[in-house]
């Protein structure tokens, strides 16, 4: 949101009361098809060009009521919404887009007349959708210095931030949320509720030191649809957006994505790196100066190829200096190989002159290992998480230069949380690290590719490096070699890193953590009083867990394929719920059935047969009112998700379904075919569990009433 009032004022002069009363349907709405030049329209200011002032972008343009028809699709009036070549409307309206356009006008005229004389009663009525409604209210109210509207205008938002129930109207809401403005603007105010209402959304994990010790391993459980990971993500998504903010000033470079790069490694253990870091020439120690000129040379022992590709690098191609799966800097190479210029007296092998792109500490982290002391590194396995790895850095490649900004906060983003998904066949192996068949990257040739078999860091391996390095660690090996003094204090002060498990439930949990389930303990981590480091049963190295590694788990309660945690993980979580809410579904404009009543309906006798945690969730609905059929897309929702989970629910127990929605959805039926023999008392009876079809005026009619069934009677 912004606090400029200068485009508020632009739209006030072009938009008066008086010119809103003669308006034209063309200065209404009109489509980018039928526009010439700038679209200038009423609706397209409100929702386009004011959108700083409080959002209304998404959802179906039936929002304004009628509206000008940017496609040219052929589409049948009906459901109670009306079509032509050009223009759409809600058939309440009227019949003709003429008689449409003068009602929704002269509700338009009402609410700006209702605010102008602080009547926020008259805003409520006027039949127009909420969300649009108000935005008009906000920019017409008679002062905005001392406002009787907010710029917020999602009545979900308004209730909550309220904490008023779903059956209260929007202008008690705003009159109640503008109580507590005190000297502040409105656009302020707005901003600080909007940001708590924000926060409301995502799970409460707070990094401090009182608070770590609580929150560093949480779940979230419940039924499915109830936003369990969307929760999480909302929430990374917010660490993502103040850590782009961070970003935006940094300085952006870009490198040509046509060149070559080269791994190089820097000798064993990285021990060359200290000289070459310190100087302006690239080389590896098979390239013996005693070979002479390696393009003619007649090598004759197993580092041939990797000596002879050493002579194919040309000017311009990149050095990727790599130890491990660590990158310690990047070069261009100046020339092409040349042995009149490859010779030194510093180095004791050939090497080529390169000018340094980049020195990287912390080192930039890839996904696997490289045995090769030189090789190609575009496409490989490792290609991506190397461009992603630079573009960190903000080192883009050229093709990404229009969009770098963007590239750039992305990579440093990701840099803040991991995901991962827990299945039945997840492994220790794939968690924390095991012996993996790896294809060597070690020609141009397919037939040089050979298969090899490395120890490689699992995802929650990768998790702990990149949680070391923002506490000022290259690694958790660089972590691990510091003293318990050393790692305590850079731990206090280091920001989180979150590593999401989502369907923490669907793995064999006990198996794939191992030795996890003691070191993941807040008392066990490093950087604390009673911190334990284990040696790894594949590579002997020692492993700890850093202190402000964050380990969110989302769990199914009604996934039925597996078994429950056991009882040492769960010491080990914090176990939050998430269950359906109704609060959270937006009722569509035009749809008669309430989509809240009929959740709430729904779930109720759901938990009466079985229990709360086998409900239905919130988010099976909260897109229909986005839908440009309401009621077809509800009848969508109930055939292929409400219905087919209730079946998995109560499998071969049909009548306990008609429990649940009643006879106008679960029918018993005599089939048409007996079976041989059966006498009349042995005749079978089938179930038909259907949603009534929505094609036709009397259909429609038809399953508005059994929706509205479910919670205005017994579903007989």
């Amino acid at each position: 949101m912004t606090t400029d009032l200068a485009l508020f004022n632009d739209f006030l002069e072009k938009w008066p009361l008086e010119r809103v009363r003669k308006m034209s349907l063309d200065e209404y709405t009109k489509a980018k098809r039928r526009a010439e030049g700038e679209i200038d329209t009423f609706t397209y200011w409100l929702e386009a060009k004011l959108a700083d002032y409080g959002s209304i972008w998404g959802g179906s343009s039936f929002k304004f009521g009628i509206y000008s028809r940017n496609d040219e699709e052929v589409k049948e009036s009906k459901g109670g919404r009306m079509y032509t070549e050009d223009y759409a409307w809600y058939a309440k309206y009227g019949s003709t887009k003429e008689a449409a356009f003068e009602k929704v006008r002269s509700l338009v005229v009402a609410v700006i007349e209702g605010v102008q004389r602080d009547d926020l009663r008259a805003i409520d009525s006027a039949d127009l959708g909420d969300v649009y409604k108000w935005k008009i209210a906000f920019h017409y109210q008679s002062d905005v210095g001392n406002p009787s509207v907010l710029n917020i205008y999602d009545p979900v938002a308004l209730r909550s931030l309220a904490r008023l129930p779903r059956s209260s109207r929007i202008s008690e809401c705003q009159t109640k949320l503008l109580s507590t403005i005190g000297d502040a603007t409105v656009l302020d105010h707005a901003e600080v509720l909007w940001a708590a209402y924000q926060k409301s959304l995502v799970p409460e994990i707070v990094d401090s030191s009182d608070n770590r010790q609580e929150n560093l391993n949480t779940i979230y459980y419940g039924p499915p649809g109830t936003g369990k990971t969307y929760q999480v993500l909302q929430f990374l998504k917010q660490i993502d957006e103040r850590t782009a903010d961070v970003n935006a000033k940094s300085k952006l470079r870009s490198i040509s994505s046509d060149a070559t790069f080269w791994h190089l490694a820097p000798g064993q253990g990285g021990y060359l790196w200290p000289k070459l870091k310190n100087g302006t020439r690239l080389g590896y120690q098979w390239c013996s100066n005693d070979y002479g000129d390696l393009r003619t040379a007649r090598i004759d022992n197993e580092h041939r190829s990797i000596i002879e590709r050493f002579a194919s690098v040309k000017q311009g191609d990149y050095f990727a200096v790599i130890s491990g799966y660590k990158v310690l800097g990047l070069a261009q190479a100046k020339h092409d190989y040349d042995y009149s210029r490859a010779i030194t007296e510093a180095l004791d092998f050939q090497t080529i002159e390169v000018e340094w792109i980049e020195q990287f500490d912390p080192p930039v982290l890839l996904n696997s290992t490289q045995t090769m002391t030189f090789c190609r590194l575009n496409g490989g396995t490792r290609w991506d998480a190397f461009v992603s790895g630079l573009a960190e850095r903000g080192i883009v490649m050229s093709s990404d230069k229009d969009n770098a900004a963007e590239v750039v906060d992305q990579a440093r983003v990701s840099r803040n949380h991991m995901l991962v998904t827990f299945h039945q066949s997840y492994s220790y192996e794939d968690f924390i690290q095991g012996i993996k068949p790896v294809m060597e990257e070690d020609g141009e040739e397919e037939n040089d590719k050979s298969l090899d078999y490395r120890i490689e860091p699992g995802v929650f391996h990768r998790a702990c490096d990149f949680a070391c390095q923002k506490a000022g660690f290259s690694d958790l090996e660089h972590a691990l070699r510091a003293t318990k003094t050393e790692r305590k204090a850079a731990f206090a002060g280091a920001k989180p890193f979150y590593l999401v498990i989502d369907e923490i439930n669907r793995g064999n949990v006990a198996n794939i953590l191992g030795e996890l389930i003691t070191l993941m303990e807040a008392d066990k981590r490093l950087g604390s009083e009673n911190e334990i480091i284990v040696d790894l049963p594949y590579s002997k190295k020692p492993f700890g867990v850093p202190w402000n590694l964050y380990i969110i788990g989302t769990m199914n309660t009604a996934d039925r394929s597996v078994e429950a945690l056991d009882s040492a993980l769960r010491r080990r979580f914090s176990f939050i719920p998430t269950y359906p809410d109704s609060n959270a579904i937006v009722q569509p404009d035009g749809l008669s059935v309430d989509l809240g009543k009929l959740l709430d309906a729904v779930n109720s006798r759901i938990a009466q047969i079985l229990d709360r945690d086998h409900t239905i969730g919130h988010g099976y609905f909260t897109g229909i009112k986005d839908a440009t059929d309401p009621l077809a897309s509800l009848a969508e929702v109930f055939r292929k998700k409400v219905i087919p989970q209730l079946q998995e629910y109560f499998f071969n127990a049909p009548e306990r379904i008609l429990q649940i929605l009643g006879k106008v959805f679960v029918q018993r039926a005599r089939p048409e075919y007996q079976l041989f023999g059966s006498t009349q008392d042995q005749e079978s009876e089938t179930w038909a569990i259907g949603v009534p079809p929505t094609d036709s005026d009397e259909n429609r009619e038809t399953a508005e009433r059994a929706f509205m069934s479910l919670y205005t009677s017994d579903g007989d």
